[in-house]
């Protein structure tokens, strides 16, 4: 089973669906990691990244939320690509030197 974060960012939503290993939820059918969907104001799924979990990693929550997001915004162009991490450091309360 999958937590899912949804965070409304201005014009655009993002998703975070954490699969934790460690959790009681974990099924074995799915790959343990951090998924991203960024969606527009009509649901519409604009970009997505994934991050998955090898033997031996540990799992980190913000690590893989970095990581997917990084991975999501690739697809977006430049100004899409700064209103979405403008609003992550803002929701987050993570600094832009923390990266």
């Amino acid at each position: 089973m999958f937590k899912t974060n949804v965070k409304p960012w201005g014009e655009v939503k993002v998703i975070f669906r954490h699969n934790n290993p460690d959790s009681p939820h974990f099924s074995s059918a799915t790959i343990p990691g951090t998924d991203c969907i960024i969606m527009n104001k009509e649901d519409d799924i604009m970009s997505m990244g994934e991050t998955e979990l090898c033997n031996g990693d540990t799992y980190w929550k913000e690590l893989g939320r970095k990581l997917s997001l990084t991975r999501a915004v690739e697809k977006l162009d430049r100004d899409e690509r700064r209103k979405v991490w403008n609003a992550y450091f803002e929701t987050s309360g993570i600094s832009h030197n923390n990266l």
